[in-house]
């Protein structure tokens, strides 16, 4: 898909369309898998260009079998408010061939949506919205 502004043009090669959340707003989720050692899982992942690292709640500890007493605990800030945290190194699988070792923010709540923050996505893929269609676009940065 080639999208034109001023003198800027723009080929994406991933097209998807926004996803209805529980509460029934659509959203620009993306399909990601969350690997930590030898264990790994399939979540649905919302682009979310406020945020600053990968955010997912403290459930994915429990998936991935990450010991959350073994991590320093620290604080984010989200609208919300301020909220614990914890950090550690997470591998994440994207469309488009994409894996990258980063680091994640796991929050102390159960009911966090999983966000796929700017750091380090935005680093290596070119992100594109079309609120009026409910799209999302994609392309590897060169």
């Amino acid at each position: 898909m080639l999208y034109r502004v001023g003198p800027i043009s723009v080929s994406y090669e991933y097209v998807s369309r926004y996803r209805l959340d529980p509460d029934r707003v659509s959203r620009p989720y993306i399909p990601i898998r969350i690997s930590y050692g030898r264990i790994a899982t399939d979540k649905l992942a919302i682009i979310d260009s406020g945020a600053d690292l990968p955010t997912f709640p403290r459930t994915i500890a429990e998936i991935l079998g990450i010991n959350l007493d073994e991590l320093p605990r620290g604080k984010s800030t989200t609208a919300a408010g301020p909220i614990a945290t914890w950090r550690c190194e997470c591998e994440l699988t994207l469309p488009l061939g994409i894996q990258e070792k980063c680091l994640v923010a796991i929050v102390d709540n159960e009911n966090c949506p999983y966000l796929l923050g700017r750091m380090p996505f935005f680093s290596f893929v070119q992100v594109g919205f079309r609120e009026s269609r409910l799209e999302f676009y994609l392309t590897r940065e060169s």
